[in-house]
């Protein structure tokens, strides 16, 4: 299943090219779906996940989301709910990853959000919950609901578009976020971690401030062995942030500006070496989903094009899975428009 392509598409002389585009989930019926993530598992399955609810108003209601392609993301099958919990808000807050055994992990959550003007979208988060469950057959199945344990007051969350990364040492470092304050106020983006996904480790702050909140990120391992994080933030203009670690996230260097408005950042290496950030696209002229390119480890970034034009900033947490040596994957979901967002995916050539 195919759409016409919306955005304004990636530059000329950009080192990837849109080939094709998907819808992995829409409607009828309208539906709110949104914070996506995707894996190739070990069969070479795609398995997406995201939060999915009936109306449009983010409500104390909906699911977290699993939806399947068999054929490398050409179509997809019937979405099928692994979390739910009738008068709660529940949903992915980390969405699926892939342990180098091949078990498929999904951390979901649930809360109760009220009306709030104390907080940044206007909603108050209380009653949190985290929790992990595993399948060992490709996500056909799942087992019980482990709980995580609460690092932070308020809220516990394991976002990351890249991790697990394995360390030298066997163990998996996973990004680990939560909130020191009520009312979602006091983010702060860690590490944390684990010899298998049951017993986490205290987190290790990336990034912190009692003026800026740091929450969604994104690791990759660099060539000379360092670790990028690319962390996004919460006040205007909501500059990305990035961070450096050159013993496997024991320690971080000083958070800096990385050069772009944005958030909900993935990071995707090509085959040339230069590191692609996907992202939700704060620049006000500019709502949608962005990349841009770094041929320097971080150091210098610049824009090369959007995959996804919105009519408004409430879009994105783009996610990628790689197909073969030079395609791969980036699905993301939409604005909500007349009630209903969708989540979509991009087809793109590595021409590096």
């Amino acid at each position: 299943m195919s759409y016409e392509h919306t955005g304004n598409g990636l530059l000329p002389d950009a080192p990837i090219a849109v080939t094709g585009t998907v819808v992995v989930a829409g409607g009828p019926p309208r539906r709110r779906r949104y914070g996506t993530s995707l894996r190739r598992l070990a069969n070479g399955d795609l398995l997406a996940c995201y939060h999915e609810s009936a109306g449009p108003e983010n409500l104390n209601d909906g699911a977290a989301v699993i939806v399947r392609s068999r054929d490398g993301g050409r179509t997809w099958e019937h979405p099928v709910a692994i979390y739910a919990e009738p008068g709660w808000n529940c949903g992915p807050v980390g969405g699926v990853k892939v342990s180098p055994d091949g078990t498929v992990l999904a951390v979901v959550g649930k809360m109760q959000r009220t009306v709030s003007t104390e907080t940044t979208y206007g909603l108050e988060m209380s009653r949190t919950a985290t929790f992990i469950t595993r399948s060992t057959d490709h996500g056909r199945t799942w087992g019980e609901l482990e709980s995580i344990d609460g690092f932070w007051p308020y809220f516990t969350e394991m976002y990351g578009t890249s991790d697990p990364l394995v360390l030298p040492d066997g163990r998996l470092l996973f990004c680990i976020q939560g909130t020191r304050e009520i009312n979602g106020h006091g983010w702060e983006a860690a590490v944390t971690t684990t010899d298998g996904g049951r017993i986490f480790s205290q987190p290790v702050v990336i990034a912190t401030s009692p003026t800026i909140d740091f929450n969604d990120t994104a690791l990759t391992r660099l060539d000379d062995g360092r670790i990028l994080a690319v962390i996004r933030t919460e006040q205007p203009p909501y500059h990305a942030f990035q961070s450096y670690s050159a013993d496997d996230g024991a320690t971080w260097s000083e958070p800096k500006p990385a050069g772009f408005l944005g958030g909900t950042p993935c990071l995707y290496r090509l085959r040339s070496g230069a590191l692609v950030c996907f992202y939700r696209d704060r620049e006000p002229d500019r709502p949608g989903v962005s990349c841009v390119l770094s041929r320097d480890d971080g150091a210098h970034w610049t824009w090369i094009g959007r995959i996804y034009r919105s009519p408004d900033w409430f879009c994105g947490y783009p996610a990628v899975a790689q197909l073969s040596d030079d395609t791969f994957l980036c699905v993301y979901f939409t604005a909500i428009v007349d009630g209903n967002s969708e989540v979509r995916g991009v087809f793109l050539r590595d021409r590096s």
